[in-house]
């Protein structure tokens, strides 16, 4: 079993931007396998599982009912029993169409929604539960908020698996987007200046007084769809 990955700390200004936004916070009571304590609405994408197709590089494809575990970072399917598993072999994968959405597989990162599939570079989000603050148990085994730690953690077993947590009380876990770039070729890079300057490198002048005037943030996904929309404007001249 893979170990489960850590993310790094969080900016504050971040986390207070967490608390702000109390309707995505989670609460799991006595974690000991966060797969039965998060409830399935909490840990899908989709409702329900959904008719999509997969898109392999040898050009065949498959139409089956999908559906992306945000908290196991993979995708599943469900097989002719309607038992729920976990698409194997990743990296055969092209994309994935789901509805109206696309998927791309990255071995680093699991698989990513393009969220503006126009031409040239594509904006990406890759959905994630987070653990926001852990709470120590309190007298008489009761949780309490005034012993408080905060930690930050995410878990991503690209297996489907994960542990449960060494941790004794309630734990907080929030809806979380990490943002990426996507180029021609489907590479992904985080979503931060370099990236984009990189793969705009005949308009590095022109973005970058774009995002001074419009002081871009790179975790506003409307921000980024705008700043890509310029970026791609520019190479198509």
């Amino acid at each position: 079993m893979k170990k489960i990955m850590l993310l790094t700390a969080i900016c504050s200004c971040y986390t207070s931007f967490l608390w702000a936004q109390s309707q995505n916070i989670i609460r799991v009571k006595n974690v000991e396998d966060l797969r039965k304590s998060v409830s399935l609405k909490d840990q899908y994408r989709y409702p329900n599982f959904t008719t999509g197709t997969i898109f392999f590089f040898n050009g065949t494809t498959i139409d089956t009912k999908l559906n992306y575990n945000v908290l196991l970072n993979e995708m599943q399917f469900l097989n002719p029993r309607g038992d729920t598993m976990a698409l194997a072999n990743e990296y055969t994968i092209k994309n994935i169409k789901i509805a109206d959405d696309q998927y791309l597989y990255n071995p680093k990162v699991g698989f990513v929604e393009v969220v503006n599939d126009s031409e040239g570079v594509k904006l990406a989000i890759h959905p994630m539960l987070i653990q926001v603050r852990s709470e120590k148990m309190g007298g008489y085994n009761q949780s309490s908020g005034a012993s408080s730690i905060t930690r930050y953690k995410t878990y991503s077993d690209h297996n489907g698996r994960v542990q449960h947590l060494d941790i004794k009380g309630d734990v907080l876990l929030a809806r979380h987007e990490n943002y990426y770039l996507v180029d021609n070729n489907n590479a992904i890079y985080l979503a931060n200046r370099g990236s984009l300057l990189r793969l705009y490198s005949d308009h590095k002048k022109a973005l970058n007084e774009y995002m001074k005037e419009h002081k871009t943030n790179f975790t506003n996904k409307e921000e980024l769809k705008a700043l890509l929309k310029y970026g791609n404007e520019l190479s198509a001249k």
